[in-house]
C-alpha cells in the first residue's frame, strides 16, 4: 500500500505547509520510506521556509523535502506552472549550499516565459487585487485565449524559440534578447531532467501552494490564485490526480495546516488585530511591493470552517484527517479567536483543544508546533 499524503493550509498560506511536509519526510526516512514531494498546484509563488542540517531556504519551486535531499516532482496538471528561470535560480542557490536538489518536471506542465512575468506586474488590475508577480495569473490568462504555444518541455530548441516569440507578441512587447537566451538556456536545463518513475516511491507528499481560501473555485473572491489547492474529487469521493490510481489501495491522509493567530498577505481580508499575540522573532513574510502588507491578527475559525465546507474536504473517500497547528508559541497571557462572529478568550493551554473542537472535522491526529524550528509534537 502506496501511503498519499496531502499538505494543505486552511486559510490564505504562511499556515506551516514547509514545516508540515519537512517533518512528514523526516517520518518517512526514519520507517526506511523512499519519500516524493509532488508540487501539484500553482508555481513559483509560494514561499515555504524550512530549516535543517545547518541551512534556511525559502522553498518556490522546489519541495519541502529538499533540505532532507527529498527529490520533488512538479506534477503535470492544468493548474501546475514553472518558470524555468526561477527554477534554475533557485537550483543554483541549493547547490551553493552544497546540496544537490534533485527533480523531475511533467512534461505537459504550464510554462511561464519572462514576458508572462512582466506582463503580471504592469497588469493594474493584478497589482490592484494582489499578486506575487511571478507571472502565473497572465500565463493562465493567455492560455485561456487558446495561446499555450504548445509543449515547451519537449519541443525542439527553434520551436521554443519561436513560441517565446509568439508569447511576446501576443503581448506586444519589444524583444529582449538577453532576457529571451536566459529562458531558452533555463528551459534547456530543465528539459534534460531525467523523466520520473513514480513507482520507486513508496510515501507521496503532495504540497499545495498556498491556502484553500485562495482556491480558484472556492475560495474568498475576488482575492484568490487561479490555482485549485484542493484536489479535485470525483463523484465516487475518490481523488482525481495523474499520479493517484483510485483502483489502487492507497493510504491517503491529509494534513490541514494553521497557525494560532490569521495572517493574509495584500487585499481582501483584514485580520482583527489581537491584544494578545506574540510575534515570532522570525518571520519569512515580508511586506512587498505586489503583495503588498503583510497582515496578521485573531485566529478566524469561522474561515477555516468556511473553507472546510466549501470545498466539501469531508467527501473524500477513505481519507484520515489530521490538523497541524503551528506557531504555538506566539499565544500570549490568553488565546483569542472568531468563531460564531463573535470574539473569545480562553487560556493559552486550552488552545490547541479549543481549535480542534471548533473545527468541522474530526482528526486522527493533532501535531503542536513553534516557529519556526521544524520540529512538531502529537497532541495527547
Amino acid at each position: 500500500m502506496r501511503k498519499i499524503q496531502y499538505v494543505i493550509g486552511t486559510q490564505w498560506g504562511d499556515e506551516g505547509k514547509g514545516k508540515t511536509v519537512q517533518y512528514l519526510c523526516k517520518e518517512a526516512i526514519k520507517e526506511g520510506k523512499s519519500p516524493l514531494v509532488v508540487r501539484y498546484c500553482s508555481g513559483p509563488q509560494a514561499s515555504h521556509t524550512v530549516m535543517g542540517n545547518g541551512h534556511t531556504h525559502i522553498c518556490a519551486s522546489f519541495g519541502s523535502g529538499v533540505l532532507l535531499g527529498v527529490p520533488t516532482l512538479i506534477l503535470d496538471d492544468t493548474d501546475t506552472f514553472v518558470d524555468p528561470i526561477a527554477l534554475r535560480v533557485e537550483y543554483d542557490v541549493l547547490k551553493s549550499k552544497g546540496l544537490n536538489p534533485k527533480f523531475y518536471v511533467s512534461e505537459n506542465c504550464n510554462i511561464i516565459t519572462p514576458y508572462d512575468v512582466i506582463a503580471n506586474r504592469q497588469n493594474e488590475d493584478s497589482l490592484r487585487n494582489g499578486t506575487c508577480g511571478c507571472g502565473v495569473w497572465e500565463t493562465m490568462r493567455r492560455n485561456l485565449c487558446d495561446f499555450n504555444c504548445g509543449p515547451f518541455l519537449f519541443d525542439s530548441t527553434e520551436n521554443n524559440i519561436e513560441s517565446l516569440k509568439r508569447v511576446r507578441e501576443f503581448y506586444g512587447f519589444e524583444q529582449n534578447q538577453e532576457l529571451e537566451n536566459k529562458f531558452i538556456e533555463d528551459l534547456t536545463f530543465v528539459k534534460q531532467q531525467p523523466l520520473i518513475n513514480d513507482c520507486d516511491y513508496d510515501v507521496i507528499i503532495m504540497e499545495s501552494s498556498q491556502g484553500l481560501l485562495l482556491d480558484g473555485r472556492f475560495g474568498l473572491k475576488p482575492y484568490i490564485t487561479p490555482a485549485q489547492i484542493m484536489p479535485f474529487v470525483d463523484t465516487l469521493g475518490n481523488i482525481r490526480s495523474s499520479i493517484i490510481n483510485p483502483a489502487e489501495d492507497n493510504d491517503i491522509e491529509i494534513y490541514l495546516c494553521t497557525r494560532t493567530y490569521t495572517t493574509r498577505h495584500g487585499s481582501g481580508y483584514e485580520p482583527i488585530e489581537s491584544s494578545y499575540l506574540k510575534y515570532p522573532h522570525f518571520e519569512a513574510n515580508k511586506n512587498n511591493e505586489f503583495q503588498g502588507n503583510f497582515k496578521t491578527g485573531i485566529l478566524d475559525i469561522d474561515m477555516i470552517n468556511r473553507a472546510i465546507d466549501r470545498c466539501c474536504l469531508s467527501n473524500i473517500e477513505n481519507a484520515k484527517y489530521n490538523l497541524v497547528i503551528n506557531h504555538m508559541d506566539c499565544i500570549g497571557d490568553a488565546f483569542e479567536y472568531i468563531y460564531n462572529n463573535q470574539t473569545h478568550f480562553v487560556k493559552p493551554d486550552s488552545a490547541a483543544w479549543q481549535i480542534v473542537r471548533l473545527i468541522n472535522l474530526t482528526f486522527e491526529h493533532v501535531y503542536l508546533g513553534d516557529s519556526p524550528n521544524s520540529k512538531l509534537t502529537v497532541m495527547e
